[in-house]
């Protein structure tokens, strides 16, 4: 039996799908992008390096509720300044030797993605892969202990400033999470009422893909 191939028309609708909106999107977009035009204005005044990776920085520690991206932002500042330090530390061990950079980029890539998808750090674990791996990196271009302290700081930057911009963004114009919680819960008696009347395709296929969503999402 030929396996089932579906449509290209129905491929076309369903990446379609992703892109229509739902409540809060616009107001969450309006809102990441201001975090990262502010990331990109601190950078350009203090002339740190990479703003480009900054701003990606900010991707992750924005999150649709206010409380959400604080705790976010403020683990996560906690967490590079730590591995900064031991980062540093590490320097001293790998700086004039590139086989054990490399491996200990490996190793720590490896630990924090595993811990990605096994731990609580799931919403932080990528990002910070990607800064100990890139400030591991900076050592082939510093050879001098000083210059590489210097480079950890500018990563310790990298984190810390997306950071900063998201708890002050988020603590003046970020959505509360019992408003979310709110809009959600009424969407879906939305749905439940206009499918109890008989609704069309359109509105059967909202109420299914809401019941694949769960409840999670709302208890968090």
């Amino acid at each position: 039996m030929a396996a089932h191939v579906d449509s290209p028309g129905r491929l076309i609708r369903e990446h379609l799908a992703l892109l229509s909106p739902f409540p809060g999107r616009l107001e969450f977009s309006c809102r990441l992008a201001l975090a990262c035009a502010l990331t990109t204005l601190v950078v350009e005044i203090y002339q740190t390096p990479d703003p480009a990776l900054t701003a990606y920085v900010a991707f992750f520690v924005m999150k649709r509720d206010r409380m959400e991206s604080v705790v976010v932002s403020i683990v996560l500042s906690i967490l590079i300044s730590v591995l900064a330090g031991i980062l540093i530390l590490l320097a001293m061990v790998v700086l004039d030797q590139q086989l054990w950079r490399v491996i200990s980029i490996t190793v720590a890539s490896f630990v924090l993605l595993f811990l990605t998808s096994a731990s609580k750090l799931r919403p932080l674990g990528a990002i910070i892969a990607l800064i100990i791996g890139y400030a591991l990196d900076l050592l082939s271009d510093a050879q001098v202990g000083e210059l590489a302290t210097r480079g950890y700081l500018y990563a310790w930057l990298f984190v810390n400033i997306p950071a900063a911009v998201s708890i002050v963004l988020n603590l003046l114009i970020g959505p509360p999470p019992r408003r979310l919680l709110e809009q959600a819960l009424a969407n879906r008696l939305t749905l439940a009422a206009s499918l109890m009347r008989g609704g069309d395709d359109k509105v059967r296929e909202a109420f299914q893909e809401a019941l694949s969503e769960g409840v999670t999402e709302l208890k968090t």
